[in-house]
């Protein structure tokens, strides 16, 4: 700008050239044309005032100046000009708009409205007088035998309950516990006929309970495995409380299986038949007050438990089987039998509840079972850890899609609304994927293995199809395939542990073994013994090294019972249910597998 012009002029020409709002480029010209506009002005004798009076208003002079230089604009400049100024005005009114609507919903937030740990214990058995209860009992038992969690006594119990077999290294210190703890077993068996296990969930742990457990149980909690092993700062748990429930019995009750296991093979050592099948009685009964309550994980450790006495009683069959009396075996038989029909199936009442409890927390709620989805920040940051409690069996690669997802819902509110599914329509989905995957009628476990694959596969597919609409029940579904598959197993375990009891009360009736399932109907309600795996009579063969009875096993290929590779833990292998040798070699070459 020439300097020699008065400032006043000057100071209108930048006033202009400034409200003209046009590129750098085009101002320098507008600024060039008005300081040669003045010039003359003032060469023809005017005064500096009156040049910037005849001027007129600088607004009105700004705006025509900006009209006639885009005119000479090209085209496709002006149109990309157009373009980019209602752009801009589109992006404040979204702005406008999405702050506009964050400020009404900010007014209508989740509500809590029912306690999920308060409507659980509800759901729990209620004993009719306290001797019904065994959880005080199994306590007391316990902390007499030292098991308390800072008794310095509890180190010495590791031989007993490390389910050491007689003629190990460690068996005779087991032994040792066992007979200076006899007193306190009995009990402890002898509690195990209680109809209630009664162990205090929800609650405080007391003064007699933290003689046994920490009184910090909460690392007990559904969610620890997940919360320990994430790479986020620990967040408050107390943010969804059915995830921070303390379990600490399931740990208790499988020590305390352990060391009745180990007792009832140092019955079966000393002949002791009537030790050994209350022994047997106790730990299934132990199995069975580990479910009470029905929480997904208190389940899979019952039929763990159960597992555990299966395997015990085959082992006394081929080792020593003159160590019970038919009677005996048959009390067996009961006993492996008296798992009620409820426990056999999975039930999803508990894992409901968490995810309703979840919804609550997370969506609002407009008084009909509706409402969007609305989440805090530190609420994100747990779900995300708790990932790897069920969604991981589905084997989705859902990690960082999820922490995507999450992410995104939250900056994007309120219209994350719109993208995941409502509180209505994420409860019925879910009930719905439950019923769904709950209800596949399995012949065999072959089919139960198909089924379970095809089952877990679709959901997978459904997830996927759907975004992250659906992305809570994607991440907190349990592999329900995954888990009917493992209740079937459970069953098909004890029937052949019953078959095999009747395989040897056959041989002591008899003097020979079975030579077909046919043989064995009578003893078994009349039908033939079949497969598990592919519904067809169960395989049996006596030849010189003795008798032997097997399943083909997941393969479906009959390798004649093979005791070398035989486990049901294998896919390629027989599943050999009984083969007396009077030693337990193949039991002891399987623990070390």
């Amino acid at each position: 700008m020439n300097t020699d012009l008065p400032q006043n002029i000057r100071n209108l020409i930048e006033q202009v050239a400034k409200k003209t709002k046009l590129r750098k480029a085009e101002r320098a010209d507008v600024q060039r044309e008005l300081t040669s506009h003045f010039q003359e002005a003032l060469a023809s004798g005017k005064s500096a005032d009156d040049v910037v009076r005849a001027y007129g208003d600088a607004q009105a002079c700004a705006k025509n100046l900006r009209i006639a230089v885009i005119a000479k604009r090209s085209p496709i400049d002006r149109a990309f000009g157009l373009t980019f100024m209602w752009s801009a005005r589109a992006v404040g009114a979204f702005v406008l708009l999405y702050a506009v609507v964050a400020i009404s919903m900010s007014f209508n937030t989740p509500k809590v409205s029912f306690d999920p740990v308060k409507r659980y214990r509800e759901s729990l058995p209620v004993a009719k007088s306290p001797d019904q209860v065994a959880w005080p009992a199994y306590r007391d038992a316990l902390v007499k035998m030292g098991m308390g969690w800072d008794d310095p006594k509890r180190e010495s119990a590791r031989e007993a309950d490390s389910l050491s077999l007689p003629g190990s290294e460690n068996w005779n210190a087991a032994t040792a516990w066992l007979t200076a703890n006899r007193a306190q077993i009995d009990a402890f068996c002898k509690a195990t006929k209680r109809p209630v296990f009664g162990f205090p969930v929800g609650v405080a742990v007391s003064d007699d309970d933290a003689a046994l457990l920490w009184r910090n149980s909460q690392s007990n909690s559904i969610s620890n495995a997940a919360i320990d092993n994430s790479d986020v700062d620990k967040p408050d748990r107390s943010e969804f409380p059915s995830f921070n429930i303390s379990l600490p019995q399931l740990a208790i009750l499988r020590q305390a299986v352990r060391i009745i296991a180990s007792d009832m093979m140092m019955a079966v050592e000393k002949a002791d038949g009537e030790r050994a099948t209350r022994d047997a009685e106790a730990i299934i009964a132990l199995s069975i007050h580990a479910q009470e309550g029905r929480i997904l994980i208190g389940d899979l450790v019952g039929m763990s438990i159960r597992s555990i006495v299966v395997n015990r009683i085959l082992m006394a069959l081929e080792w020593k089987p003159n160590t019970f009396t038919d009677s005996q075996l048959k009390r067996l038989q009961n006993a492996l039998r008296s798992v009620p029909r409820a426990l056999e199936r999975p039930d999803f009442t508990y894992e409901r509840l968490m995810f309703e409890d979840i919804v609550q927390r997370l969506y609002t709620d407009d008084g009909h079972g509706d409402g969007r989805f609305a989440p805090q920040w530190k609420q994100l940051r747990l779900i995300s850890a708790l990932e790897s409690v069920s969604a991981g069996n589905h084997g989705k690669k859902q990690g960082a899609t999820t922490q995507f997802t999450l992410l995104t819902s939250f900056l994007s509110q309120p219209f994350a609304f719109y993208a995941i599914a409502g509180r209505k329509e994420a409860l019925d989905h879910y009930d719905a994927s439950i019923k769904r995957l709950a209800s596949q009628p399995n012949d065999s476990l072959n089919d139960a293995v198909t089924a379970s694959a095809i089952a877990d596969e679709k959901f997978v597919e459904s997830m996927t199809a759907y975004g992250a609409r659906f992305f809570l029940e994607g991440l907190l579904m349990p592999a329900l395939g995954k888990v009917e598959f493992n209740f079937q197993i459970d069953r098909a375990n004890r029937d052949a542990c019953v078959i095999s009891i009747a395989a040897e009360l056959y041989h002591r009736a008899n003097g020979k073994w079975p030579a077909s399932a046919t043989d064995l109907a009578p003893l078994c309600n009349g039908k033939t013994p079949q497969d598990p795996w592919n519904g067809k009579p169960i395989l049996m063969e006596t030849d010189a090294n003795g008798f032997r009875m097997w399943s083909v096993g997941r393969d479906g290929v009959d390798d004649r019972g093979n005791l070398k590779k035989s486990t049901q833990v294998e896919y390629s292998v027989d599943w050999v249910w009984l083969a007396p040798r009077g030693n337990l070699q193949r039991w002891e070459e399987n623990e070390r597998q």
